[in-house]
């Protein structure tokens, strides 16, 4: 049985590569103790973050341990921990005995774990969407990265410092889809220094290092949604000024943008003249042009 614990979101890749020829046998055991991390709560307490994140790797380490001794005994196989601190366990499943083994495993471990989402999946049934969690679990692993990064207080502090100090205009855009990205990049770089984000948990961790002076959202984003990330970025700096995009203007949608914080919406498709109009409505481009004037005068 090997254990991965280390980037194991890539070697999960290359295992379901390497089964994908012969699923005949294989069975996987999943449990979601991430979904104890809830965003909302993380979000208004960052300084807890550090401390919710090391308890929540040690109940994992030691779930960790625990299935890896229990799994001896069965037979060959992989096991992860993943770094959002999921664990999914593979079988070959060859005789009856194995077959008892793993399912007594599964139910021990299910029962101990009320609060986890866990779940048993034969692969040649599910195959496919083991291959969907790959995607997820390197989202995942980002998010993490990000809420790191909202618990460095210094670095979050100094956002407002670190842009003052800055004269060239910065705009950050978080959006998924490339050609919207490429066109919204393209109407920008004339007039800003423009940074992408492909998902919000980047969305985040480019808020906190680079302390852009507007930033254009998409609501749906892969991993972390649009709102979940404005409440992110709103968390660390709450003059951050974040203008949503959707290709739908649905009155939710808009409302609980504007509660987050969001200081306008706009719709897509969009012309330059109107996403110019909005990107310059930044009070930290004018109080850039201030800090430009006086250190001409």
């Amino acid at each position: 049985m090997k254990s991965v614990d280390n980037s194991p979101e890539y070697d999960y890749i290359k295992f379901l590569e390497s089964i994908n020829k012969d699923l005949q046998g294989w069975v996987s055991l999943y449990f979601g103790l991430s979904r104890q991390l809830e965003h909302g709560n993380l979000m208004d307490q960052l300084q807890s973050i550090p401390d919710v994140l090391s308890k929540h790797k040690k109940q994992s380490e030691s779930l960790f341990k625990r299935i890896q001794e229990a799994a001896e005994g069965i037979g060959a196989g992989a096991l992860y921990r993943f770094s959002d601190n999921d664990i999914m366990i593979f079988f070959k499943i060859k005789t009856e005995e194995q077959n008892k083994k793993v399912h007594h495993l599964y139910k021990e471990m299910s029962e101990k774990l009320p609060f986890a989402k866990c779940r048993y999946s034969v692969m040649s049934d599910e195959y496919h969407n083991y291959m969907k969690i790959a995607d997820q679990k390197i989202l995942s692993a980002k998010r993490m990265e990000a809420y790191m990064e909202l618990a460095d207080y210094n670095k979050v502090s100094s956002i407002g410092l670190r842009r003052s100090k800055r004269f060239e205009p910065r705009v950050m855009i978080v959006e998924d889809d490339r050609f919207t990205a490429a066109y919204t990049s393209n109407l920008l770089n004339k007039d800003f220094e423009v940074i992408h984000a492909r998902n919000g948990e980047e969305g985040i961790k480019y808020y906190i290092e680079y302390a852009p002076d507007t930033v254009f959202l998409d609501i749906h984003l892969p991993g972390l949604t649009g709102h979940q990330t404005l409440k992110a970025i709103k968390a660390a700096d709450k003059k951050a000024f974040i203008i949503m995009m959707s290709v739908d203007t649905i009155r939710e949608n808009v409302i609980s943008a504007c509660r987050l914080g969001a200081q306008s919406f706009l719709k897509k498709p969009f012309n330059k003249e109107r996403l110019l109009k909005v990107a310059k409505k930044s009070p930290f481009l004018h109080t850039q042009n201030e800090s430009s004037e006086l250190l001409g005068a």
